[in-house]
C-alpha cells in the first residue's frame, strides 16, 4: 500500500530518524523514473533532526536564510525525492551557512557547486569550489564542505548538489 511522502517524513521525525535513504522504500517497483520537483521539497536541518512543523516552514528560503544568517542553524538539506525503488543513489541539495559535520560512509559521493564558493577537505586535503566545479570522492574517506566565506546577512549561501553512492 503507497504511503504519502508527508505521513512518511512525520513518522521519521517522531521516531528521530533520518528520512533520505528509508524514501527509497516508498518508490513503487514498477518506476523506470522518478521526478522531485522543486516546489514539493521538503528541506530538514543539517545535521539535526527536524520535526515537522519546521520543515513546512523551511520550505520557504526565507525562513531558511534567516535561521542560517543569525548562527541559529549551519546548513540545509533537500533531500531530492527521486530515489528508484532498491536504487543505489541518495541526492539531495545542501545550503551552507558554515562548515558541515565531518562524514564518512562507504561508497562514493559526488559533489557539484551551484551556488557560490565551497571548500571542501578530504582527509588533510582542502580544496575550492566555485559555481559549476564538481568533485568525486571516496567517501569513506572524513569529509567535510562548508562555505569558502562568511556568508553575510542578505547573502544568499553556498548550495551543494551531493549525488550519493551508498554500498
Amino acid at each position: 500500500m503507497p504511503v504519502r511522502m508527508e505521513t512518511f517524513r512525520r513518522l521519521c521525525a517522531a521516531l528521530g530518524t533520518s528520512t533520505g535513504r528509508q524514501s527509497l522504500e516508498l518508490a513503487d517497483p514498477s518506476d523506470s523514473f522518478r521526478v522531485s520537483r522543486a516546489a514539493d521539497r521538503i528541506w530538514e536541518k543539517e545535521p539535526e533532526r527536524t520535526s515537522p512543523e519546521d520543515m513546512e516552514r523551511l520550505s520557504i528560503s526565507t525562513e531558511r536564510w534567516r535561521q542560517g544568517w543569525s548562527g541559529k542553524q549551519g546548513g540545509f538539506n533537500g533531500f531530492l525525492d527521486c530515489e528508484l525503488y532498491g536504487g543505489i543513489l541518495v541526492s539531495s541539495v545542501i545550503e551552507l551557512f558554515e562548515r558541515s559535520t565531518i562524514r564518512s560512509f562507504n561508497g562514493e559521493e559526488l559533489i557539484f557547486c551551484l551556488r557560490g564558493q565551497v571548500t571542501l577537505q578530504v582527509n588533510s586535503t582542502e580544496t575550492k569550489l566555485e559555481e559549476g566545479d564538481a568533485v568525486c570522492l571516496k567517501a569513506i574517506e572524513p569529509h567535510w564542505c562548508g562555505p569558502t566565506h562568511a556568508v553575510k546577512p542578505g547573502e544568499p549561501p553556498p548550495m551543494i548538489l551531493s549525488v550519493r553512492v551508498e554500498i
